[in-house]
């Protein structure tokens, strides 16, 4: 038991449930439990025998200690059920790389309409969708070869300290769809909380911001103007550097794959944001809205199965939780929730978004 934030008396005894802890006249200081019968102050360690732990408790201070520790284990439920939740998320996102690690590294695939001209104008659609018992926006996009996009807000426009382009920086997908003239933006890939980096390989209309020279562990999305393809997968750092795509971002695992479901069931639950292409490489994007705090969202299993009933025969997840969001027509489309948490509609500042320019 961990009664590190314990109030501890300044003489007495505590009752750690079959063990009596007798404090001496010390300091007021937390205390730490280390094992039976040991306590260290700031200043030194004292070592008790069961049989002196066991002396003059009075009741009230073994009430007093019970309340304490009740008080202690509801305060902290929250945080434990969404520990054990990580858990049992990171045990089923690890089958599922596990069962994807024997796919090919990369699937190339035609774009649909690739024949069109690039100053014809976006054809898309925006479709409100409920499913599982939550609302999401369905995107379905007929000509997406000069149309899709990857920005983020030092991929192109660099400034001091970054003289380069770089991942280092984030901002709003509301926000970077707006400075990018999008018709309709959704947040992209994953990317450190600590350190603002993407995670993984970023290509923004040609402008390479990161490569890193190890292969990417998670599975990525890129669309080359020259060979008119989707590449789905992960391309090594020489691929970056030839330039095979013409913008690319990293993501996390496969959805679908071939037309089969990848993710097993279970798994935590939260707002997801995915991308996909169908039998004739139409774009196919979804953000399922949610409070990841809450409990509100979908599965990954669910969420290749949303995918896959929208026609998607490859898809991969895309940054989740507070970080799903989605634009379109000048507006942030339902109530993304950037705090994890009910009713507070804001968008997060993101690394990488996807962007369809008009």
């Amino acid at each position: 038991m961990d009664v590190s934030r314990a109030p501890i008396y300044q003489k007495g005894h505590v009752d750690l449930g079959c063990n009596k802890v007798k404090v001496k006249n010390k300091p007021s200081v937390h205390r730490h439990m280390v094992g039976a019968g040991e306590i260290m102050t700031r200043s030194s360690w004292h070592f008790f025998t069961p049989r002196q732990m066991t002396r003059k408790a009075s009741l009230n201070q073994l009430v007093t200690w019970c309340v304490v520790v009740l008080l202690l284990l509801s305060g902290g439920t929250q945080r434990i059920a969404f520990a054990r939740e990580a858990e049992r998320h990171d045990a089923v996102a690890a089958a599922a790389t596990t069962r994807a690690s024997s796919l090919p590294r990369v699937v190339t695939l035609p774009v649909a309409n690739s024949h069109e001209s690039p100053d014809r104008p976006l054809n898309m659609s925006l479709i409100f969708q409920k499913r599982f018992n939550l609302t999401a926006f369905f995107a379905i996009v007929n000509n997406p070869l000069h149309k899709w996009h990857v920005y983020c807000p030092g991929c192109i426009y660099s400034e001091p300290p970054y003289p380069h382009p770089t991942c280092a920086l984030k901002q709003g997908t509301d926000e970077q769809a707006r400075r990018h003239h999008c018709h309709y933006a959704t947040n992209g890939g994953p990317f450190s909380m600590t350190e603002n980096l993407c995670i993984g390989a970023v290509v923004s209309d040609g402008v390479v911001a990161k490569n890193p020279k190890e292969l990417p562990v998670h599975q990525c999305v890129g669309l080359s103007l020259q060979s008119q393809r989707w590449f789905f997968g992960r391309l090594t750092h020489e691929e970056i550097a030839r330039r095979v795509v013409d913008n690319y971002m990293c993501a996390f695992d496969w959805l679908v794959f071939n037309g089969t479901i990848i993710p097993n069931d279970g798994g935590a639950v939260a707002p997801r944001t995915a991308i996909g292409v169908d039998d004739i490489g139409r774009l196919l994007s979804l953000e399922i809205q949610g409070v990841e705090f809450g409990g509100v969202g979908t599965t990954l299993r669910q969420t290749a199965e949303w995918m896959r009933h929208n026609g998607a025969l490859w898809a991969i997840n895309l940054d989740g939780g507070g970080s799903s969001a989605t634009f379109f027509d000048g507006k942030v489309q339902g109530c993304p929730t950037c705090s994890d948490r009910p009713n507070d509609c804001c968008v997060r500042n993101v690394t990488t978004i996807q962007c369809l320019t008009v």
